[in-house]
């Protein structure tokens, strides 16, 4: 929990301007914890023996939904997240589920971009309203197995 609360900060700090403000960094290393013990997922890749990203995820019925996905910025553009999409979606596939979910900000066009060149389609969008402010976040989906 430590380890991936760490590369989630260090990951979404550029964030901590954005109005609002990403809600992963509202979360603290026993509520990283807690949801690992309740049932979610998560995968740390390594770099010379060293953590340098992370994905968490939860299985619902077929699916499975991705977050949190988290490249620590001075080991950014090696392939490290599609590594991690792609392993969430091997792990999908060996378990028999069919889709391969996750959301994400809109006006974070590199995301997007990359999700999409990895097959997902943009099913739905969602006005998410919090304290610090309003933020368009687009919901994407992989039929899997195809």
């Amino acid at each position: 929990a430590t380890t991936i609360y760490s590369l989630m900060m260090e990951a979404f700090e550029e964030y901590r301007a954005a109005v609002p403000p990403s809600s992963a960094l509202d979360e603290t290393i026993d509520s990283v914890r807690e949801a690992l013990q309740n049932g979610q997922g998560a995968a740390i890749l390594m770099e010379d023996a060293r953590p340098t990203a992370m994905v968490r995820y939860e299985i619902e019925g077929e699916t499975i939904h991705f977050f949190r996905l988290s490249v620590a910025p001075s080991r950014r553009r090696r392939g490290y997240a599609k590594q991690l999409i792609k392993w969430v979606e091997h792990l999908a596939v060996s378990k028999g589920l069919n889709y391969a979910k996750c959301k994400v900000r809109q006006s974070v066009q590199n995301n997007v971009m990359m999700y999409e060149n990895m097959g997902y389609e943009i099913v739905d969008q969602e006005l998410v309203v919090r304290p610090g402010g309003t933020v368009k976040t687009l919901h994407l989906e992989k039929k899997l197995g195809v």
